[in-house]
């Protein structure tokens, strides 16, 4: 897990820490000692190491800063961290998926990346104004949503981006009109649904046959018509009792489940679930990551 203040550290066993409150995860990822872990900054630059030079976590101390463990600078951001099978010869046509704010989309195969090393390299090039914002490991045939601040939503499938190599910056994934970019990026499939919170509180759930697959980089479909002050935070997709956890600008933390959203239609407006003080507002959201189920791993 990495906390908010970029530290990273893993647990004793296979049991995760609290989830909510002043001192949950911003990252949190289940892997196992027989893969390698990928640390991946908002800038598309990454690093492998192996998962056991990760400390254990002990009550009431802070985990190791990244650049103490692995090939990072003190000040680069991690955005996200996932775990891969030490031996990848048989895992062909299994990808690496990264999505910036700016909706720039790029796909690597994993074989392509390097095992545990004293070097970074780069994943992903970036612009000077974009950032990565979200890694997914996807199965080389599956739909991804793409949602934005806007409320605006994109379903496609992964083939409609053909495969690069490291370093390369990847193509347009959705049109996005002045001022608005990408909050929520998640693999899709057939009875999932597909949950969005707003930055005022408000939430709701959706069907994954409410999002039409289009090909990529059109405008999408309109997922969430909000009013003006308020804007789409987070999008969790899948099962009813998928959950994570919803960050807020003061109040702590709490666990969020698809479940705690009212099922709505698109055009349908949400339900307040958080109750919000004045100058509160959601503002980030952490998925659950199960890198050994994701594997087949025992």
């Amino acid at each position: 897990q990495v906390d908010e203040k970029g530290q990273i550290s893993r647990t004793d066993g296979d049991q995760t820490n609290r989830l909510g409150g002043a001192e949950a995860p911003w990252i949190l990822v289940r892997t196992n000692s027989h893969q390698t872990v990928y640390l991946v900054t908002a800038s598309g630059k990454a690093a492998a190491i192996h998962s056991l030079s990760i400390p254990v976590q002990k009550n009431g101390e802070d985990g190791a800063k990244v650049h103490k463990i692995a090939p990072l600078a003190e000040n680069d951001d991690l955005l996200a961290v996932f775990g891969l099978p030490m031996n990848r010869a048989e895992e062909n046509g299994h990808y690496v998926i990264t999505v910036t704010r700016n909706g720039m989309m790029k796909r690597t195969a994993i074989n392509e990346l390097p095992g545990a090393s004293a070097s970074s390299f780069t994943l992903a090039k970036t612009n000077e104004d974009d950032e990565i914002f979200e890694v997914l490991l996807t199965k080389g045939n599956q739909d991804l949503l793409l949602t934005t601040a806007n409320g605006m939503s994109i379903r496609f499938n992964e083939e409609e981006v053909r495969p690069m190599g490291l370093v390369a910056a990847g193509v347009n994934a959705i049109k996005l009109k002045t001022g608005d970019y990408v909050v929520g990026a998640s693999i899709i499939s057939e009875k999932d649904e597909v949950g969005l919170i707003s930055t005022s509180g408000l939430a709701k759930r959706t069907s994954a046959d409410d999002f039409p697959v289009q090909g990529r980089y059109g405008q999408g479909v309109i997922s969430w018509k909000l009013p003006a002050n308020d804007q789409v935070a987070a999008q969790i997709v899948g099962k009813l009792t998928d959950k994570g956890i919803c960050h807020f600008s003061v109040q702590a933390s709490k666990v969020f489940q698809i479940t705690n959203a009212p099922s709505r239609k698109r055009a349908a407006s949400g339900q307040s679930i958080f109750t919000l003080k004045p100058g509160d507002s959601v503002i980030g959201f952490t998925p659950l990551e199960d890198c050994s189920t994701y594997w087949g791993d025992k």
